[in-house]
C-alpha cells in the first residue's frame, strides 16, 4: 500500500477543543455503517460533548481515536483503486488551514469505499489566495494523485463551494487560475454543490493542520518541486524523465547535468544561421537589434557555479563581448522592418490614416479640413520622421509611472502591412489571446483603432476558436 494515501489519517491528531472533536467524530460518523462497535469505541469521546462537561481528554479517549484511525485505513473502509470504475471527489479547502480531499470509488457490493485520504497544508503566501482559489487547488491535488487512472474515467467532484460550479464560465483573473483551469480541462468533470454539514470528511481533513504539531504539519506543506510544477503542463517529449530539447539539433550543456535545456526560438527558417554550440547559444535578435548586433546565452550549471574559477571565466567572457559590440548608431535598422517588407515614404503618403500627419511634418503643408488641421496641430508633437519612417511618442497615461518608463518610440504601421504583422506576432509566436497581443505590439507599433485590430483578428483566427477554452471574453 502506497503510504501516502493514508498519511494525513495517521498523522491525525488529537483535538484541542469542542470544535475540533465534532469535526472529528463527523468523519467518523461518515463511515460508523463499517465499524464494528462504534458507539463503544467513541463513548468516552461524546461524553465530552456533554454541555457542562470540561474539556480535557484521557487515556480512554486516546485509545478510541487510534482504534478509529485504524478502522480507517484498513478493510473495508479503505480499498484499493479500481482503473475500471469511475471516482467521486470530496474536496475542501480552509482558508486558514489547508486543503483537504478524499477520493472514493463504488465497490462490489455497490457501496462507497475510499481510495485516498489527502491533504495540503498551507504556506503564509497561499493563505491570502481567495477560497475559489483554494478549492480549485485542492480539486487539482486529488486529481493528479489519481492522474493517470482519472484521464480515462468520469469523476464526479463534490464541493460546497459555488464559484466552483460555473468552471465552463469562469473568466480567469490570474495567471495561477488560468493554469488550475487549464489542468482541469483535461478530466471529465461534474460538479455537483453539497451543502458544508454533508461535507464533513473533506473539511476535516481540511482543517486537521491545526490540530498538528509543527513537525508533522512540515510534513505536509508544498516541497520545492510542488511548488515548481504549480500545475503546469509539459509541452515536450519524455524520454527517461529527462527533458528533450524540441529540436534535435540542440544538445543539453554539460551531458553530466541534465537540468539546462537550451531552446532556440525563430518565428520563419532563416538562411545563415550561427552555428550552436555546447556551451553558448548565438542568435540574432532579427526584432531588437537596438539592444545590439548579437546576443550570447550563455548556460551555467550548478556545478560550474560553485567553482572559485568561474566569476574570473564569466567576467572575461563579458568584457570581451562588450568589446566585440558595435556602438548603436541613430541610422541602425529598425526592430519591425527585419519581418515586415520594406517601408517606404510613398506607403505613409498613400495611406488614408498617415498621409496628413506625414505631409504636414515633411513640409508643413495641407490642404483639407479645418477641422483635420485643428487636429494636426495638436498631435504633430507626438510624431517625428527618422530614416523616412514615420514614428508616434508614446508615455505611461498615469504620471507616476512617467519618471519610472522612458519614453517609447512607437513605429506607425500603414494599413497594407497590419496584417502581416498581425500574423507574425499571433500565429507564429503562440496565438496570444487579444490583452496580451496588444501589450506586446504596444510599445513598438501604433495605427489608429490597434486594439479593436486585434480583437477582431483574434476571434477570426481559426486555430484559437479550435483549440481555445471559451471563457465567454476575448
Amino acid at each position: 500500500m502506497d503510504p501516502r494515501k493514508i498519511k494525513i489519517i495517521e498523522k491525525l491528531s488529537p483535538p484541542k477543543n469542542k470544535k475540533g472533536l465534532q469535526r472529528l467524530i463527523g468523519l467518523f460518523n461518515y463511515w460508523r455503517k463499517f465499524i464494528r462497535g462504534y458507539s463503544q469505541h467513541t463513548y468516552n469521546m461524546r461524553q465530552l460533548l456533554s454541555e457542562n462537561a470540561e474539556f480535557k481528554l484521557t487515556s480512554e479517549c486516546d485509545r478510541e481515536l487510534e482504534y478509529l484511525k485504524f478502522c480507517h485505513i484498513s478493510n473495508p473502509i479503505l480499498a484499493p483503486i479500481d482503473p475500471d470504475k469511475d471516482f467521486i471527489i470530496m474536496a475542501d479547502a480552509a482558508v486558514t488551514s489547508g486543503c483537504g480531499y478524499q477520493i472514493m470509488q463504488y465497490g462490489e457490493d455497490n457501496k462507497l469505499h475510499v481510495v485516498y485520504y489527502g491533504g495540503r497544508a498551507l504556506t503564509d503566501a497561499q493563505k491570502r489566495w481567495t477560497a475559489a482559489q483554494l478549492e480549485l487547488a485542492s480539486i487539482c491535488l486529488a486529481l493528479r494523485e489519481i492522474g493517470c487512472f482519472a484521464i480515462h474515467r468520469n469523476v464526479v467532484v463534490l464541493t460546497d463551494n459555488t464559484s466552483v460550479l460555473h468552471l465552463g464560465s469562469w473568466i480567469p483573473q490570474s495567471q495561477r487560475e488560468r493554469r488550475l483551469l487549464t489542468y482541469l480541462m483535461q478530466f471529465k468533470l461534474t460538479l455537483k454543490y453539497i451543502p458544508e454539514c454533508r461535507n464533513i470528511c473533506a473539511d476535516t481533513l481540511s482543517r486537521a493542520f491545526d490540530d498538528m504539531s509543527e513537525e508533522d504539519k512540515r510534513e505536509f506543506m508544498p516541497t520545492s518541486s510542488d511548488e515548481k510544477e504549480d500545475f503546469i503542463l509539459s509541452v515536450s517529449d519524455n524520454s527517461g524523465g529527462v527533458n528533450l530539447p524540441l529540436n534535435p539539433s540542440l544538445e543539453t550543456p554539460h551531458d553530466g547535468y541534465s537540468g539546462w535545456t537550451c531552446y532556440l526560438l525563430t518565428p520563419e527558417s532563416q538562411d545563415g544561421q550561427q552555428e550552436i554550440t555546447d556551451e553558448t547559444i548565438k542568435f540574432q535578435a532579427d526584432y531588437f537589434r537596438n539592444l545590439g548586433a548579437t546576443t550570447q546565452i550563455t548556460a551555467v550549471t550548478p556545478e560550474a557555479d560553485n567553482d572559485n574559477h568561474d566569476s574570473d571565466n564569466l567576467a572575461g567572457q563579458d568584457d570581451e563581448q562588450r568589446d566585440q559590440e558595435p556602438a548603436l548608431a541613430d541610422d541602425s535598422p529598425e526592430p519591425l522592418l527585419d519581418c515586415l517588407p520594406p517601408i517606404t515614404p510613398t506607403d505613409f503618403l498613400n495611406d488614408a490614416d498617415f498621409k496628413d500627419i506625414y505631409s504636414f511634418i515633411l513640409d508643413g503643408g495641407f490642404d483639407g479640413d479645418e477641422k483635420i488641421y485643428r487636429r494636426l496641430l495638436l498631435t504633430t508633437e507626438q510624431y517625428f520622421i527618422r530614416n523616412g519612417l514615420l514614428y508616434k511618442l508614446a508615455l505611461p497615461r498615469k504620471s507616476k509611472l512617467q519618471r519610472a518608463y522612458p519614453v517609447s518610440e512607437r513605429l506607425c504601421i500603414p494599413t497594407q502591412f497590419r496584417g502581416q504583422l498581425l500574423k507574425l506576432y499571433h500565429d507564429k509566436l503562440g496565438h496570444y489571446s487579444v490583452q496580451r497581443l496588444f501589450l506586446t505590439l504596444y510599445s513598438i507599433a501604433f495605427w489608429p483603432n490597434m486594439y479593436q485590430d486585434i480583437g477582431s483578428y483574434c476571434k477570426t483566427c481559426d486555430v484559437c476558436l479550435r483549440t481555445k477554452r471559451n471563457s465567454g471574453h476575448s
